[in-house]
């Protein structure tokens, strides 16, 4: 065996197994240390009942929402990758990317998922900054279709007229995203893109030259999400993808709560959700393991869910989106290489001849030779 297949057996997508194993064990314990903290602030006693009342026989519904959600990430995935004349991702590809970025997740970290998408980008043809931007476009859609849902979630809360927590909530979700919209307009459009997409590299400084060019791929990846949805027929996919796949996020739970005798309605249940992912935003051990749960136990809490019943249901809710996603990625690993040889052989489009998007701005679109 060579050095480079033992390499390859050790680390995969930049993330060490041994390190991984760690940080899967992490995440256990740090679940378990949530479910710990919670239990001392409602009480064992009142878990112990809510999990005694539990209707077992819902919990197969929220599997029926992570299937809705993957199919609308695959759906987005796969357009938004096209965009501008960038790959053509064949669908078994893309669904087996999804798989592995999802695994990565759990034991990588937000980090995990992105190289995995880096890394797919770039055996299907893209070099390096358009592979990054092209990712970050699409972390930027997911973002903004969670963030425009919260804010209309966050509207429907305010007119009916909400109080304490709750209240507080929805006016960050009415005001933030349209203030983080208009940012980032303004950064990409035609007046400042061009400046900020071509940073100049005379700084002595080697940490600023790489800052210059991580916010360049940064604004690159905003260009991307404009054109996307300044051609909304053309792209539907990107357009209408992440919004379902939210909905069959959503949908798990929804179905959670149900199952623990809880039922929220849905603009609460958004605005709870969307502060739980934000708060999960920066990239923490173990995928974020114990602090997500119990992020999502108090936003849920916070807008009148018992606590008793909202940490089952962000248990759950979290074993169907986050753990589950272990099982196929696992048993992808063996074939990682084929699907290497796979995406190195995707055919990209032709380049939109409205878009001002790599051509105009010197990014190459084929990869570099080897």
């Amino acid at each position: 065996m060579s050095d480079g297949e033992r390499d390859d057996r050790r680390e995969l997508f930049g993330i060490e197994r041994r390190k991984a194993l760690i940080g899967l064990g992490l995440a256990l314990a740090l679940t378990l240390g949530a479910v710990a903290v919670v239990g001392e602030v409602t009480s064992y006693g009142e878990l112990l009942k809510a999990l005694r009342r539990a209707d077992r026989s819902l919990l197969p519904l929220t599997l029926v929402g992570e299937l809705v959600a993957y199919a609308g990430y695959l759906v987005a995935y796969r357009s938004v990758a096209s965009v501008d004349g960038g790959p053509r991702l064949r669908h078994r590809d893309a669904g087996q990317v999804i798989a592995l970025g999802m695994g990565a997740y759990v034991v990588g970290s937000d980090a995990g998922g992105l190289t995995v998408d880096f890394w797919a980008m770039r055996e299907a043809g893209s070099k390096t900054h358009e592979a990054a931007r092209r990712t970050l476009a699409l972390n930027t859609l997911q973002a903004a279709a969670l963030a425009w849902l919260a804010t209309v979630a966050g509207v429907v809360v305010l007119a009916r007229g909400a109080g304490g927590a709750a209240l507080v909530l929805a006016l960050i979700w009415v005001l933030a995203p349209p203030a983080l919209t208009a940012a980032a307009a303004a950064a990409a459009s035609d007046r400042l893109a061009p400046r900020l997409l071509e940073p100049s590299d005379e700084s002595r400084h080697r940490l600023l030259r790489k800052a210059r060019k991580a916010l360049a791929d940064a604004v690159g990846g905003v260009v991307l999400t404009r054109h996307v949805f300044s051609h909304p027929r053309r792209y539907l996919g990107g357009v209408l993808g992440y919004p379902l796949f939210w909905i069959g996020d959503f949908f798990i739970l929804w179905s959670s709560l149900r199952a623990f005798g809880f039922h929220l309605d849905p603009a609460r249940l958004v605005v709870a959700e969307a502060t739980a992912w934000a708060l999960n935003f920066v990239p923490l051990p173990g995928g974020g393991a114990g602090f997500s749960e119990a992020a999502m136990a108090y936003t849920l809490h916070a807008v009148g869910v018992p606590l008793s019943q909202a940490i089952f249901a962000a248990l759950v809710y979290r074993a169907v989106n986050f753990w589950l996603p272990l099982v196929p990625a696992v048993a992808l690993l063996p074939r990682v290489g084929r699907l290497q040889e796979s995406l190195r052989g995707t055919e990209h489009g032709e380049p939109d001849e409205d878009a001002h998007l790599h051509g105009d701005f010197g990014l190459p679109r084929r990869k570099e030779a080897a």
